[in-house]
């Protein structure tokens, strides 16, 4: 059943204008990485090479997996490499490399927008749309008799 499909009008006939079409969701994700130096390490070098892992990242709007075989982070000695996830979505395990980063990104553009009832972000803007555009013209004759 569409989301359209579920709307009643009965309780709105006479009061009513308009039906909220569309809900757009924002959430707050971070994930912080943390490597741990040690003596001798070229500081330079890893530094710039965790700046690249972290700006490969892709927005929600790029496909995850493009950026993904590019990445060289062999410099990083696994056991030193952290990460620390916060957020409004619930992630179903915590990033614990950049591979699962990725994945990270990847669900939370899905998770969001993948059940109403669920929603684990934030409503920021709605669309309204008149009632008229979602019956046909007897029923806005009717509706108009009945207001007057």
């Amino acid at each position: 059943m569409s989301q359209q499909e579920k709307l009643v009008f009965s309780r709105v006939l006479g009061e009513g204008s308009h039906v909220i079409e569309a809900i757009d969701i924002e959430a707050n994700a971070f994930v912080t990485f943390t490597y741990t130096f040690e003596a001798g390490d070229d500081r330079e070098a890893l530094s710039g090479s965790l700046k690249a892992v972290i700006n490969s990242i892709p927005t929600m709007e790029i496909d995850a997996d493009a950026a993904l075989d590019k990445l060289d982070y062999s410099a990083f000695k696994k056991e030193r490499l952290s990460f620390k996830y916060v957020g409004d979505v619930i992630l179903p395990e915590t990033p614990t490399s950049p591979e699962s980063a990725f994945s990270a990104v990847k669900y939370l553009g899905k998770k969001l927008y993948e059940d109403a009832d669920s929603m684990q972000g934030l409503p920021v803007a709605f669309r309204a749309m008149p009632i008229c555009h979602y019956s046909g013209q007897s029923d806005t004759v009717l509706l108009r008799l009945i207001s007057d």
